[in-house]
C-alpha cells in the first residue's frame, strides 16, 4: 500500500484512498480541492464533493471555505517559506505555482462563488441532477427527495387496515388480527416487499387458490365424518389399548381429550377452520412421537384422514395469508405511488 501524498495524487483518472477515522480525510479533500482549482483549472461549479450526512456536508463546506481563505491570505502575504511549519502541504502547493497572481485572482473569485460549490449529500446530489435534467428524467420540476419512506408507508398501511380490516366480518377481522396484531405488525412483514422490482411474498404459492383448497377440505371433512361413524370404535380401541403407545403421551386423560376432539369435529355442520384441542394426537406424526422405542406406531385410515385435514387447514391458512399480503402489498404500493406523485416526493431508493 502506497502512503498518500495529496500533492502527488493524479488529478485525472480514478484513485482509491483508504483511510480510517482521524487520519485527515477532510484535510486531504480540501487540499485536493485547492489543487483542482489552482492546478487543474477547474471552476468551482465543476468540482463535485459528495459525503453521507447533512451535518458532514455543512462541515465540509465550511472547511473548504476556510482553506481557500487561508490560501488566499498566504498568497497575499507572500511569506510562504516562513509558513511551512504551520501547514507544509499548503505552503508547498502555493510555492510551486507558476503564476501566484493568477492563483490569487482565482481564489478571490472562487470565494465569491462558494454558493455554487457542489458539496452535497448523496441524495442531495441526486436531487440536484433530477432538477437540472427534469425533462430527460421525466420527473417534476418541484420534487422533494426523501430518504425515509417509513412515515408514508405507515400511513398507507393504516389506510389499508381501515378500508379492509376494520369493516370486515368479525370472523375475518379476528383471523387477520390473530396473524398481524395491528397495522405496525403488518407493515413489518410487508416492508421487504414494497420496493423490489419483482416483489414476491413467501411462501411462493404460485397460482394456487384458497377456494380449491377449501373444496378439498370439504371433501376431506365428509370422509373424516364417514370414517368416524363407521370405524370410530376401532380408533377408540387403538388409542386406549395399543401396547406400542407410550402411556405418558397417551394416558387416559389425553386419550379421552383426543376422542372428544374427534366427536366435536364430526359434530360440526361444516369444516371448522380451527382444530379442537387434542385433535393433534389423532395424526400420524404425533402417534409416531408417542410410540415406544423399537415399536411400530399404530395405523388406521382415520389417522391418515386426520393428517390430511390438518395439512389442508395449514395450506389454506398459508394461501389466505399470502393472498391477503399480496393484496395489502399492491394497495399499499399504489397508495405510496399516488401520494408521492401528488406531493412531488421521490424516494431515494427508487432512483
Amino acid at each position: 500500500m502506497t502512503p498518500l501524498d495529496p500533492l502527488a495524487l493524479p488529478l485525472q483518472g480514478l484513485s482509491l484512498i483508504e483511510a480510517s477515522a482521524g487520519t485527515g480525510k477532510t484535510y486531504t479533500i480540501t487540499t485536493l480541492y485547492l489543487r483542482l482549482l489552482l492546478e487543474g483549472s477547474c471552476e468551482v461549479d465543476r468540482i463535485l464533493v459528495v459525503t453521507y450526512t447533512q451535518a458532514a456536508t455543512e462541515e465540509l463546506r465550511d472547511r473548504v471555505r476556510r482553506r481557500l481563505v487561508q490560501a488566499l491570505e498566504w498568497l497575499r502575504a507572500g511569506d510562504l517559506q516562513d509558513r511551512r511549519a504551520q501547514d507544509p502541504a499548503l505552503a508547498d502547493l502555493l510555492l510551486r505555482l507558476a503564476d501566484p497572481q493568477a492563483a490569487t485572482t482565482t481564489l478571490a473569485d472562487t470565494l465569491t462563488r462558494m454558493d455554487e460549490a457542489a458539496i452535497y449529500t448523496i441524495h442531495g446530489f441526486c436531487q440536484r441532477c433530477l432538477q437540472d435534467h427534469a425533462f430527460e428524467s421525466g420527473t417534476p420540476f418541484e420534487t422533494d427527495l426523501i430518504t425515509d419512506e417509513e412515515p408514508l408507508r405507515a400511513r398507507a398501511v393504516h389506510d389499508f387496515w381501515r378500508a379492509r380490516v376494520s369493516p370486515a366480518p368479525r370472523e375475518r377481522a379476528a383471523w387477520v388480527r390473530a396473524r398481524w396484531r395491528d397495522p405496525h405488525a403488518l407493515l413489518a412483514e410487508l416492508a421487504p416487499h414494497l420496493t423490489q422490482e419483482d416483489p414476491r411474498l413467501l411462501p411462493d404459492l404460485g397460482e394456487a387458490s384458497p377456494s380449491a383448497a377449501r373444496r378439498d377440505l370439504e371433501q376431506c371433512f365428509n370422509d373424516l365424518c364417514d370414517s368416524w361413524r363407521k370405524q370410530g370404535q376401532e380408533v377408540r380401541v387403538i388409542l386406549e389399548g395399543d401396547q406400542a403407545l407410550n402411556r405418558r403421551s397417551y394416558n387416559k386423560r389425553l386419550v379421552a381429550k383426543a376422542l372428544a376432539a374427534a366427536e366435536h369435529l364430526v359434530g360440526e355442520r361444516s369444516p371448522p377452520t380451527e382444530l379442537p384441542e387434542g385433535f393433534e394426537r389423532l395424526t400420524n406424526e404425533r402417534l409416531a412421537t408417542g410410540t415406544k422405542p423399537g415399536t411400530q406406531a399404530p395405523t388406521h385410515p382415520f389417522f391418515d384422514l386426520c393428517d390430511r385435514y390438518a395439512g389442508l387447514l395449514s395450506r389454506i391458512d398459508a394461501l389466505e395469508s399470502a393472498h391477503f399480503l399480496a393484496d395489502a402489498r399492491d394497495l399499499v404500493r399504489a397508495h405510496l405511488d399516488r401520494r408521492k406523485r401528488d406531493e412531488g416526493l421521490l424516494y431515494f431508493d427508487d432512483l
